[in-house]
């Protein structure tokens, strides 16, 4: 896992993590503020690190989707022909959340947030008030900067009748701060049943993809098998929240379109649909997916991760005895923890009858989806360089919820 960051120094770092089912470790932090961080320099750190892990150790690397990261990736395929490069999940999403933050309404929901935002966590008087009625923070953190605008909007939504009960407030009405201009503003947008209607049509419309991205970004379990089926869901989901048929259907296909620009074009790889196949939460449910891009992602996997054609044919045969439930697949064990332990701990589990295919179902199922896997501490500041909160939650880092780029 390659992440990129720059510390409180503007120092250009790139850390180096390794993943597997049980966690993430970090590997080393190389500084790269005098390199050009082109294709070569990059598919040279990776090829490097490949190489001291052992490349039959290496199953996939992650980074993030910028063009010199992508070449690098397919580099690496080329020349190791047994892994997968994948781009980074949560930023991926984080990139479809942003480029929805540019529709008519989003753009005006994060507006008006960020001008709320700003105006209370900058007044120290004004945001001891709003603990006082609300009982909890607005601001939320999140992985990243557009997921944590979109969780703020949600956090809006839920102190909404706080927020107007203090801007209607004698304690209010009374202060310094409710007769000047700035603070009649704030007052005039909190009480404005339009602007409200905005910030809900924004959180029916994004809050199945923040969802994604946090089991993209957690740590509690390898999300290679839930990624496929995840984002199916949530466009769904999506269009369900904005009434379905009974909505316009111009606007739900809109936001799949940006969603698919990414998911489909970027970020959807054979991995993810092989994932989805060797999952049995999905493999056997009756909603389970029959679109034939899930089996080619699979073949295609297991031409590449089982190198020896007689394991692959192996693997191939006990293909039947999976998706049949046969042998230790047919055991009332077996059906009934299914969704209660992880994909990998339920193949290692019941994997007697099919060595080969566990081996290779372990592998993929055991694979993360992110190249974020530590958390770095920042403050988060505003365009005018106001810190808004001087710590951060358990959750992730933050930058400006409420940037001048959304």
């Amino acid at each position: 896992m390659s992440d990129g960051w720059s510390d409180m120094k503007s120092r250009s770092l790139i850390n180096i993590l390794v993943n597997n089912p049980y966690g993430t470790v970090f590997l080393r932090s190389v500084e790269a503020s005098d390199e050009v961080k082109n294709a070569t320099f990059i598919f040279n750190l990776l090829d490097g690190v490949i190489e001291e892990i052992g490349e039959q150790l290496v199953v996939q690397v992650v980074t993030d989707n910028a063009s010199a990261y992508k070449a690098a990736g397919q580099m690496l395929m080329e020349k190791r022909t047994h892994l997968y490069w994948t781009p980074c999940a949560a930023h991926c999403i984080d990139l479809i959340l942003e480029d929805l933050g540019n529709l008519l309404q989003h753009k005006s929901a994060l507006s008006r947030a960020k001008k709320i935002t700003k105006y209370i966590y900058n007044h120290s008087w004004v945001l001891s008030l709003m603990r006082k009625f609300s009982k909890k923070e607005i601001i939320r953190p999140a992985t990243t900067r557009f997921a944590t605008s979109y969780l703020t909007l949600q956090s809006l939504m839920e102190v909404r009748q706080p927020l107007e009960a203090m801007f209607t407030s004698t304690e209010w009405l009374n202060s310094a701060w409710g007769k000047k201009s700035e603070g009649k503003e704030i007052r005039k947008i909190i009480l404005n049943d339009k602007c409200w209607a905005t910030v809900t049509y924004a959180i029916l419309s994004t809050r199945p993809l923040v969802q994604v991205l946090r089991l993209v970004d957690a740590e509690k379990k390898p999300a290679m098998g839930f990624i496929y089926n995840a984002m199916d869901e949530a466009k769904e989901l999506i269009a369900h929240n904005l009434g379905g048929e009974e909505a316009s259907y111009r606007e739900i296909w809109e936001i799949w379109d940006i969603i698919d620009a990414r998911w489909e074009v970027q970020l959807h790889r054979h991995l993810h649909a092989a994932a989805y196949y060797l999952n049995p939460q999905f493999q056997y449910s009756e909603k389970k997916s029959s679109n034939p891009e899930v089996k080619l992602g699979l073949y295609h996997c297991m031409e590449r991760l089982i190198p020896e054609q007689e394991d692959r044919e192996l693997a191939d045969l006990q293909l039947v005895l999976f998706r049949n439930k046969e042998d230790f697949f047919c055991l009332n064990a077996a059906k009934a923890t299914i969704s209660k332990r992880s994909p990998v701990e339920w193949w290692i589990q019941f994997d007697d009858s099919t060595p080969e295919l566990q081996s290779f179902a372990v592998r993929v199922l055991g694979l993360t989806c992110s190249s974020s896997g530590e958390e770095k501490s920042e403050h988060i500041k505003d365009d005018d360089d106001m810190t808004f909160i001087d710590t951060i939650g358990e959750e992730d880092s933050l930058e400006d919820p409420f940037s001048d780029g959304i």
